[in-house]
């Protein structure tokens, strides 16, 4: 087992019933194009090249670079980048791809930026099934009213994805075993179009910085100008009450010039 580098945020997926319940729900196979971010010592990479697919590996580490291309560099479906996956153009690398399938153990230092990334090209994807941080994959996959996990994350998740829970994974099935739980998620980007995501984003952002504050107040502070009928609408629910949609539909309404 290789050393570990702390600043990549790596811990080596080493439980076979693990890797085996992610290929499962990712299903790759020769007809796909599978994007690996992570690979790490190759033992997911294996199994994805096995099952006949192409696969890119995306790995920031040199010194794992140097392995893996020993290891699989012969190989005619295998393609390894050494890049920084959060600094990549993933317009140009995907530009015609649709269909494509990210099945990765993902670095968990860059998980959540790394998905507010790749949800600007959710559309060129099939699916993503991805090992991350439970507290993460929580915030993913979390409800309206459900808790504290339920934030501008999961709304983000829940509007542009169908989420589904693959797997629960202890720390042990790692080395070095983490110091928190971790999980197998898969999310299936949706049909759902917004015209700009960026402001979108950082108005699901904002809403939830006074979560626990009725929604109508926070929406007084970023739109004084807005119709009081709008904010009459919202009662006294807090903005962890408002499922995905709901809330696309108040950005929509407060940024109609009539509704301000």
């Amino acid at each position: 087992m290789g050393k570990t580098k702390k600043r990549f945020g790596q811990h080596f997926l080493i439980n076979e019933q693990v890797l085996g319940d992610i290929i499962y729900a990712g299903n790759p196979d020769s007809s796909d194009h599978v994007i690996e971010i992570g690979p790490g010592q190759g033992v997911l990479t294996d199994l994805l090249l096995k099952s006949g697919a192409k696969v890119t590996a995306i790995e920031i580490d040199r010194d794992l670079i140097k392995s893996l291309n020993v290891r699989f560099g012969h190989l005619p479906n295998f393609t390894l980048l050494n890049q920084d996956a959060l600094q990549m153009d993933w317009f140009e690398f995907l530009k015609g791809q649709t269909g494509v399938k990210l099945i990765a153990n993902l670095p968990y230092n860059i998980s959540s930026p790394l998905f507010l990334t790749l949800m600007r090209v959710r559309k060129h994807f099939a699916s993503w099934t991805v090992m991350l941080q439970k507290e993460v994959a929580l915030r993913l996959t979390a409800a309206p009213s459900s808790g504290k996990a339920y934030g501008s994350l999961s709304i983000s998740a829940g509007l542009f994805f169908e989420g589904k829970w693959i797997v629960d994974v202890p720390p042990e099935s790692f080395s070095p075993a983490p110091k928190v739980d971790s999980a197998v998620i898969q999310l299936i980007p949706n049909t759902q179009e917004v015209t700009d995501l960026k402001p979108l984003l950082r108005f699901f952002q904002q809403a939830f910085t006074t979560r626990r504050k009725k929604l109508a107040g926070r929406i007084k502070q970023l739109y004084p100008d807005c119709k009081p009928e709008l904010l009459e609408s919202l009662g006294n629910r807090r903005p962890e009450e408002l499922g995905p949609k709901e809330f696309l539909q108040l950005y929509e309404d407060l940024e109609k010039p009539e509704n301000t």
